[in-house]
């Protein structure tokens, strides 16, 4: 980072996971942080070091406060709702900002998203029409199928449905997690799980990682939630054959020169789907696994630009082969109250454990089904797939965290032969 951005005033609007990061980047680069979120609970004010509490989409109210504080620079790290209603009026503020309204439209309506897509050869998952009959929901279309909202993402109204009987109530779910009052249906696909991001500087995309998934069984009718991601995934080869060039050439035809953006689907018959994406820091905490392999800094790059108008230094390293094989290893829980966590240094010490992100603490209620009901994540690195197995196991058998009754909080991990 330049010596110019030192003293600097940066404001975060809204919070989640990311804020630890961006307090640790700030404090290393001599950064204020003034955060900004209506309620005194929001994560953001734990770690600022000056608070606003203040309705963030309210453009008129915030833009005064952002000109009374002496703000230079805005990042916004909220949840996906709260950023919908804030991206137009911050990039239309005067400060930089990497997306606009019109970007995030495309990018971020998972039905918008589809048609724009479709242009640039990227397959699209087949939808079905949902026939609304009094109080009731139908399809004649063959099952299984989800029903989820077009905006939003975390698993948040996303529905399996096996039978017409599941519709009525999965639609009303993802039209109540909705912002813009639509729901989906879109054939349920079953394959291998992928992700991969693009990041873009000056014009200039790069593919920092792809990973695959080993799930927890699906509670309910929710869907399966990661138990295990895998970096890089063993579908590397077809995923960037099949969509690097697409996803660039559709980037290049929306403006976008600067920023992230997360994309995560099946692999159904060799035909890799998009579900899902994200066109900001995803809260899976990807970023630290890039930053452990390459040195590079997402989190960094996204306040370097809102400061200097620079996305990041060099990206070159991202274009090399990976070095090791990496795990984010997600610590699954039961519905209830954490009364007790053992294990923790135990498993900060373990073989090929680069980092540990501690979501909940004894005294947090847990509501299970969404990944929201992930406890903590254990990154893990070795040279070998086998060795990489073999940590994450050693990892399982230290930590426990238990409800005030006594019993296991922990999800019962998958059974499988990858890691056993």
């Amino acid at each position: 980072m330049c010596e110019d951005v030192r003293g600097k005033r940066l404001a975060v609007i809204g919070g989640n996971i990311i804020m630890e990061e961006v307090c640790r980047f700030a404090k290393r680069n001599d950064l204020t942080v003034v955060s900004f979120a209506a309620s005194k609970a929001s994560v953001v004010h734990k770690y600022s070091d000056e608070q606003c509490y203040v309705d963030c989409s309210d453009p008129l109210t915030m833009i005064s406060l952002l000109k009374e504080k002496k703000i230079d620079a805005i990042v916004a790290i909220s949840g996906e709702k709260m950023q919908r209603r804030i991206v137009d009026w911050i990039f239309q503020s005067g400060y930089r900002f990497y997306a606009t309204k019109e970007q995030w439209a495309v990018l971020m309506d998972k039905q918008h998203f589809k048609q724009y897509a479709v242009q640039f050869g990227i397959p699209a998952i087949p939808e079905y029409t949902l026939v609304t009959d009094h109080h009731e929901v139908q399809t004649r279309f063959p099952f299984s199928v989800v029903i989820k909202p077009t905006d939003n993402s975390g698993s948040s109204g996303v529905s399996i449905c096996r039978q017409n009987s599941d519709l009525t109530a999965a639609y009303a779910d993802a039209l109540r997690y909705a912002s813009n009052g639509k729901a989906i249906c879109e054939k349920y696909l079953q394959g291998h799980y992928f992700q991969f991001e693009i990041w873009n500087q000056n014009g200039k995309s790069f593919f920092p990682y792809t990973k695959e998934r080993i799930y927890y069984p699906p509670i309910g009718q929710h869907p399966p939630q990661p138990f295990l991601d895998i970096y890089p995934s063993a579908d590397s080869e077809l995923i960037s054959g099949s969509l690097y060039h697409k996803v660039e050439r559709m980037f290049q035809s929306l403006g976008i020169r600067n920023g992230s953006c997360m994309f995560q689907g099946i692999i159904d018959h060799d035909t890799p789907y998009i579900m899902d994406t994200a066109f900001r820091i995803s809260g899976g905490l990807d970023y630290k696994v890039i930053r452990e392999e390459k040195g590079i800094d997402l989190v960094g790059a996204h306040i370097q630009y809102a400061l200097t108008g620079q996305f990041g230094d060099d990206f070159s390293m991202l274009d090399r082969p990976y070095e090791y094989i990496y795990a984010n290893l997600c610590l699954g829980l039961k519905d209830g109250i954490i009364s007790r966590i053992d294990g923790l240094d135990a498993v900060r010490r373990s073989c090929g454990v680069f980092a540990v992100h501690q979501n909940y603490h004894v005294g947090d209620i847990i509501h299970a089904g969404t990944f929201s009901q992930i406890g903590m994540h254990v990154f893990i690195k070795a040279k070998t797939r086998s060795l990489l197995m073999r940590y994450v196991k050693e990892v399982l058998q230290k930590v426990r965290i238990e409800n005030d009754k006594g019993a296991s909080m922990l999800l019962p991990f998958p059974d499988s032969p990858t890691y056993s």
